[in-house]
């Protein structure tokens, strides 16, 4: 008979990690839904980020996602449970999608062996969240204590991208038709950054993307010079991997990061930001 883990993970595919970690680590994944148009793909397991963008072009329709349902909850939820004690279950923002609230209404069929928490984040600040976790799990901590530690961090993950166009942002509701079109006449590439659990606009950069990127960073150094320096992800939605590159260049030579990590957006994410969107994620003090 298997011997049960103590603490099974759960997380949507909103949650941006290097490549591997999930599967390395044992991490299960209920994914999100997207739709384009009539069709509706599950995220990661049906179509990747690039397709997602090939498809959006060739039916000229803007995509939306969906969260996972109750009843898909509570049947994950019940699955885990059969080799665990405990789920711990960590979704995006609920201020971005109501998965986080579909996951509590499940939790109540299980006396208490589940335990959620709204990451009140989305990608690689999601990410983030779920690497402390999974070093919190593999010490002996209980879903509580975990989650009690994960509480104390929200708060401190640097959530924010550069995108190319607010045009994703604008359809999918996340942004006002000023701003999008403000952004498009001026040219303006955008800093969207994560507060309290909801995205607005900051900084407004001018000119060629890539210039923009670096300037970003340049910016993030500026205003966090006390940061955790355990792990940073460069994480990004489908472009060039030599503007990526150029990119991690420069957070190796700025920051003093142990760990840098190049992370792809999911489907779920790029539904919402379109190509060429990049974040320097990391935790600060």
């Amino acid at each position: 008979m298997k011997e049960k883990n103590k603490v099974a993970i759960l997380v949507d595919t909103s949650c941006d990690v290097p490549e591997g970690f999930l599967k390395e680590n044992e991490i299960d994944v209920i994914p999100m839904g997207c739709i384009i148009g009539d069709e509706i793909f599950t995220d990661s397991r049906e179509i990747s980020s690039q397709e997602l963008l090939n498809k959006v072009r060739d039916k000229g329709v803007m995509p939306k996602t969906s969260a996972p349902s109750v009843v898909e909850f509570e049947e994950y939820f019940a699955k885990l449970l059969e080799n665990a004690d405990e789920v711990l279950s960590l979704s995006i923002s609920s201020g971005a999608s109501c998965t986080y609230n579909n996951s509590l209404t499940a939790s109540e069929k299980f006396n208490g062996k589940v335990v959620c928490i709204d990451t009140k984040s989305l990608s690689g600040g999601f990410g983030l969240l779920l690497i402390k976790a999974v070093k919190l799990r593999d010490s002996g901590y209980d879903a509580n204590h975990i989650k009690a530690e994960i509480l104390t961090l929200l708060d401190k993950v640097n959530l924010s991208f550069v995108v190319d166009t607010m045009e994703f942002l604008h359809k999918g509701g996340r942004c006002t038709s000023m701003q999008y079109y403000g952004a498009k006449i001026l040219k303006i590439h955008p800093e969207i950054v994560m507060v309290d659990g909801k995205l607005k606009s900051n900084s407004k950069y001018f000119g060629n993307i890539n210039k923009c990127y670096i300037k970003y960073a340049d910016d993030l150094k500026k205003k966090y010079p006390d940061y955790d320096n355990s792990i940073c992800l460069v994480t990004h939605s489908p472009m060039e991997d030599k503007n990526v590159q150029v990119v991690i260049d420069k957070v190796k030579e700025m920051f003093d990061f142990k760990e840098k990590y190049d992370v792809n957006a999911s489907s779920t994410i790029t539904c919402h930001c379109g190509e060429n969107t990049l974040g320097i994620l990391f935790i600060y003090k």
